[in-house]
């Protein structure tokens, strides 16, 4: 597979786990955040969240890397690259 190919799934999968992350902490948990201020981080704003996405954005790249570097899951050579892909997902 083509670098381009890995860091574009890469990317994609980045934003998709920070849509993710932005779902569930920032819709779902948010409001008991001010419930339990001492649990919490004690500074948050745009500057976390920024790092928190790069860094999201960073590690699913480097693992569509890997992924693209090992050919996936080669015991797997007879299935579909979905359920390669998958597979190789739940090891990492």
């Amino acid at each position: 597979m083509p670098l381009a190919r890995l860091l574009l799934a890469g990317a994609i999968a980045g934003v998709l786990g920070t849509m993710t992350s932005w779902l569930v902490t920032g819709n779902l948990f948010h409001r008991f955040q001010a419930r339990t201020p001492a649990t919490w981080r004690p500074v948050e704003g745009h500057q976390q969240y920024t790092l928190s996405s790069l860094v999201t954005l960073a590690a699913a790249m480097l693992i569509a890397l890997l992924y693209g570097l090992t050919g996936g899951i080669a015991s797997l050579a007879g299935m579909g690259w979905v359920v390669q892909g998958v597979a190789f997902g739940l090891l990492c």
